[in-house]
């Protein structure tokens, strides 16, 4: 889909799909007395709305089912060979000159959305299989003439992701390989004062599945799963006197690396006419690298005046991981700040900054568990039945469910964090 006005007024690319979309690409080789090659690759959906001179809007919403498939399959005496890849399942692109930019991606509770890779091989000498999915979804907005710039995903149905590669020899070696990449990826850009805003909602209907498979059976035999890029991105700037802005509600950030020395955030980095909302969530188990000092989420000074603003309800962050002692969970980078970082009701294992607020709990151990299916869709860090933050926190949101889907509160009052017990 593509729409583009050059002239005056505003451009829109719409789809809505109470249906079913199928796009696949399928490939299958059988070499009965040889050897077999598959290749399948496949392209999505594309959106991209320019307005030269008002506000442009890319917005999808799903009731129905979209299917976006690659899939080879490679059946030989000899050596067999499939490749399967989805490069850009779906892709929505708003840019406006002078007005707004609206990217906005919608799935209700009846919408499922597959995007797939499978490759299997099956081959008597050799098998190779591998299946890759890279930028599944991706959503840019950018407002270059003082708009605002937004990039939205609501999902309260089903979103799948996944690569699966099988490879399997009887006599020889079975190399089997999958990788999703990039798999959601945000940004939205405002320049010329106007507002940046990424949003990500997963509603307690909703799940988002992201994996990637690898089997392999052989005399000789090597399976690769891999999970890269961010699986996750979310990106929000604004220059020229407007804000950025992300919120997490009901979430989980574990298991971030800072691997060079000169990072210094392991899961939230803020510089400038940032603020970051933290409603319900734990951010635990991040590790920084021994030589970089830092945290799991720190503010720095930029060349703008404004100050980056965080704000925590009812969340956890804790647990960061680091050999060098000069880390925290919280931290500022170097600079004098004149305000405080906002937390209230929340639980911060270690900060070198200074928390606002009121309920808050410092230098203490939340006691989570490791990170682990504990039902829902998602994983999550259970809290142990001794720990400091059952019955300590606070729902202003009135949220209904936690992270899992499970009641919000059951007991005296909400637990901290996105896990309640």
């Amino acid at each position: 889909t593509l729409f583009r006005s050059s002239g005056v007024g505003n451009a829109s690319a719409t789809l809505t799909n109470n249906g079913s979309i199928d796009i696949s690409a399928n490939a299958v080789a059988s070499g009965t007395a040889g050897t077999a090659t598959a290749d399948a690759s496949v392209q999505g959906i594309f959106q991209s709305a320019t307005a030269n001179d008002g506000s442009a809007t890319a917005s999808l919403a799903n009731t129905g089912s979209i299917n976006i498939t690659a899939n080879a399959s490679a059946i030989a005496t000899g050596a067999a060979d499939a490749s399967a890849s989805v490069n850009t399942g779906i892709s929505q692109n708003a840019f406006a000159d002078t007005g707004d930019a609206t990217v906005t991606l919608s799935n209700s509770s009846t919408g499922t959305i597959d995007i797939t890779a499978t490759a299997t091989a099956n081959g008597d000498a050799s098998a190779s299989a591998d299946a890759s999915v890279s930028s599944a979804i991706n959503q840019y907005a950018t407002a270059t003439g003082g708009g605002n710039a937004s990039a939205t995903i609501t999902n309260d149905g089903a979103i799948n992701l996944t690569a699966t590669a099988t490879a399997v020899s009887a006599n020889g070696l079975a190399d089997a390989s999958a990788s999703v990449s990039s798999a959601i990826s945000q940004t939205a850009s405002a320049a010329g004062g106007g507002d940046a805003t990424v949003t990500l909602t997963n509603s307690s209907t909703g799940s988002i599945d992201i994996a990637a498979v690898a089997n392999a059976t052989g005399t000789d035999a090597n399976a690769n799963a891999s999970l890269s890029e961010s699986v996750v991105y979310q990106s929000a700037s604004a220059n020229g006197g407007g804000d950025a802005s992300v919120t997490l509600t009901n979430s989980t950030v574990s298991g971030n690396l800072v691997q060079s020395a000169s990072g210094n955030a392991a899961a939230a980095s803020l510089a400038g006419n940032v603020s970051l909302t933290l409603n319900n969530c734990t951010v635990a188990q991040n590790d920084v690298a021994a030589s970089s000092r830092g945290a799991s989420i720190v503010r720095s000074r930029c060349t703008v005046t404004a100050e980056p603003l965080a704000t925590l309800t009812s969340t956890i962050v804790a647990m960061t991981n680091s050999s060098n002692s000069a880390y925290s969970d919280l931290a500022d980078d170097g600079s004098t700040f004149s305000n405080s970082w906002i937390a209230n009701n929340s639980l911060v294992q270690r900060t070198s900054a200074t928390l606002s607020g009121a309920g808050n709990l410092t230098s203490v151990d939340p006691l989570l568990a490791a990170l682990a299916w504990n039902g829902g869709s998602t994983r999550s860090h259970a809290l142990a039945s001794s720990s400091p933050a059952l019955n300590a926190g606070s729902n202003v949101l009135a949220l209904s469910t936690d992270q899992r889907g499970q009641a919000r509160v059951f007991g005296t009052a909400a637990d901290i964090g996105a896990y309640e017990a």
